[in-house]
């Protein structure tokens, strides 16, 4: 049966901020590198074979989300769509610049073709019904260091506000212009916004009635 994303949307306006503080707060005293890499290799060392408490899922799931690679974000990510959409199986493609990936932003032809193609063969292979594309960054008063470091790499002259219209932009071509889906996909944007209090929130792009592309 396909999901409902739409009724999950429509909540989405109606929850107070701190419905959005998830798991950031974890990031308050983080692990140095050098200590989780030495933790990893000695778990790998000690580790002989390792079953799961779940079984695997024969049921292919018909929502794709697309994100960027920054695993700061992970688990607000995992919070958003669980508690948010309701979304607990999906498909994923993880790529710098998450949605942006899919986009021109101006100058990025080649790169963002490929992506498109490897995204349209997930939604044709797979039977996608409903895609989540996501953007991220800083909020209006957020640390500039949440800038999405592949849209700082395609605009390396602009502003944080400047990055922040280009994702606009990005994501309504991406709502307007479709990716040349070959049966009815249902697509919603968002971006991922850190605050100046390191609060993560997630606003609705390009946001009129979701459209079949």
């Amino acid at each position: 049966m396909p999901l409902d994303i739409r009724a999950s949307l429509l909540l989405l306006h109606e929850q107070p901020p701190d419905r959005f503080r998830g798991l950031a707060d974890t990031s308050r005293h983080p692990v140095s590198p050098k200590t989780r890499g030495n933790d990893l290799l000695s778990s790998y060392s000690e580790m002989t074979t390792f079953i799961t408490e779940s079984p695997w899922n024969r049921a292919r799931p018909r929502v794709l989300v697309v994100a960027c690679s920054d695993g700061r974000l992970q688990e607000n990510l995992d919070d958003f769509l669980q508690r948010s959409l309701r979304i607990t199986h999906y498909d994923r493609l993880y790529a710098p610049g998450g949605a942006g990936a899919l986009t021109r932003s101006g100058s990025d032809f080649i790169r963002a073709g490929f992506y498109r193609r490897e995204c349209l063969d997930l939604v044709r292979l797979h039977g996608i019904q409903s895609l989540i594309l996501l953007f991220h960054g800083p909020a209006i008063d957020g640390p500039a260091e949440a800038v999405c470091a592949d849209y700082r790499r395609k605009l390396p002259a602009s502003s944080l506000r400047d990055i922040r219209r280009q994702q606009e932009v990005d994501a309504r071509e991406l709502r307007s212009a479709g990716l040349g889906w070959p049966m009815p996909v249902e697509t919603l944007v968002f971006r991922c916004e850190v605050g100046a209090d390191d609060v993560v929130r997630f606003a609705a792009l390009a946001a009129e009635p979701p459209q079949i592309a």
